[in-house]
C-alpha cells in the first residue's frame, strides 16, 4: 500500500497524522473577563416597565389634551393622529436621549442593567436613536429579532447588532 503515489497536499508520514496537521479553531470567548450580559427574561421584564410607563405617560398626556384642545377628542380621527403622533414623539425621545443620558431605560436601570456601546464604552445619542429605529426590523420579523438575545452568546437582539451595542449587568 506504500507504493501508492501520495498527492502532494498531503504531508508525507503516517496516515494517521494528516489531521494533526490541520489548524482547529480558536474557541470563542462571549467577552472580557467580568462583563455579564443581560438576558433575555431580564430585558423582558425591563421592556414591561418601560411599556407601563410610557403608557401611563401617554394617558396623562391624553388627558391633558382633553383639557388644553376639548375640541381634538380621540373619537375623531383628527384626535386620534395627534394622539398618535405625540406618543410616537414620547418614544423616540425616551428611547433616544433617556438611554443616551442614563445608559438605559428607567426599566433597565431599576434591573441593574446598562446599555453600552460593543467596545463597552459609553452609549451616544445618535446610536441610541439608531438603535430605537432598528428596534421596528426586530419586532416587524414576528418578535424573531427580539428572541434572537436568548440564543445570541453575547444576548444581542438584531437592532443590538445593527446599532452595535450591548446590554450588560452592572457588577
Amino acid at each position: 500500500m506504500s507504493d501508492l503515489p501520495r498527492p502532494s497536499s498531503l504531508p508525507v508520514g503516517d496516515s494517521n497524522q494528516v489531521g494533526s496537521n490541520l489548524r482547529t479553531p480558536p474557541v470563542f470567548t462571549p467577552g472580557p473577563a467580568g462583563v455579564r450580559y443581560g438576558g433575555f427574561w431580564i430585558r423582558s421584564v425591563a421592556s414591561a416597565i418601560d411599556n407601563v410607563l410610557l403608557l401611563l405617560l401617554c394617558v396623562l398626556l391624553g388627558f391633558v389634551q382633553g383639557i388644553v384642545a376639548p375640541n381634538v377628542s380621540y373619537g375623531t380621527f383628527r384626535g386620534q393622529v395627534v394622539f398618535q403622533l405625540v406618543s410616537f414623539a414620547i418614544s423616540v425621545f425616551y428611547y433616544g436621549s433617556v438611554q443616551a443620558k442614563y445608559q438605559g431605560t428607567v426599566g433597565k436601570r431599576l434591573l441593574g442593567l446598562r446599555l453600552v456601546r460593543s467596545d463597552l464604552a459609553p452609549i451616544e445619542s445618535s446610536r441610541c436613536y439608531a438603535r430605537y429605529f432598528a428596534s421596528v426590523f426586530s419586532g416587524l420579523a414576528l418578535g424573531l429579532g427580539y428572541i434572537w438575545a436568548a440564543f445570541d452568546p453575547k444576548k444581542r437582539t438584531w437592532h443590538d447588532r445593527m446599532a452595535g451595542t450591548l446590554v450588560i449587568r452592572d457588577p
